[in-house]
């Protein structure tokens, strides 16, 4: 079945199609900036014109690149958009859980217990 379009829907169409062929452009070259490459290593303009062919076509392979170079970086420790290593990015996880004297020092601090945190408050005996 073929489908006739008449002039001014020829317009509207490929109006359409450079305006979703921009979409794939702005897309490719963000995941250039965050990423540090586009989908696939393919040029932006390929994906433009992916996108400008068919938007469908374009969505579906651009999510399937996008999901590949997500991953990509995960795997290397790169985190999306930053280019320092995961590892550097995340704090240190503390070693035990904060007792309740060093979350709220406002309480009075029982006398007979000595907590990590306040060690280095108390004075040596003379």
């Amino acid at each position: 079945m073929m489908v006739k379009l008449t002039g001014t829907e020829w317009v509207v169409f490929l109006i359409l199609s450079v305006v979703w062929a921009l979409i794939g452009y702005y897309l490719s070259e963000n995941d250039r900036k965050t990423l540090g490459r586009t989908p696939w290593g393919l040029p932006s303009a390929v994906w433009a014109l992916f996108w400008f062919l068919s938007l469908v076509l374009g969505i579906v392979l651009y999510l399937i690149a996008h999901n590949g170079g997500l991953r990509r970086a995960h795997q290397q420790g790169v985190m999306p958009g930053m280019g320092v290593p995961a590892t550097m990015a995340r704090s240190q996880p503390t070693p035990r859980a904060p007792t309740v004297a060093e979350q709220f020092p406002a309480y009075p601090r029982p006398a007979n217990v000595v907590t990590p945190a306040f060690e280095l408050e108390l004075e040596p005996e003379p």
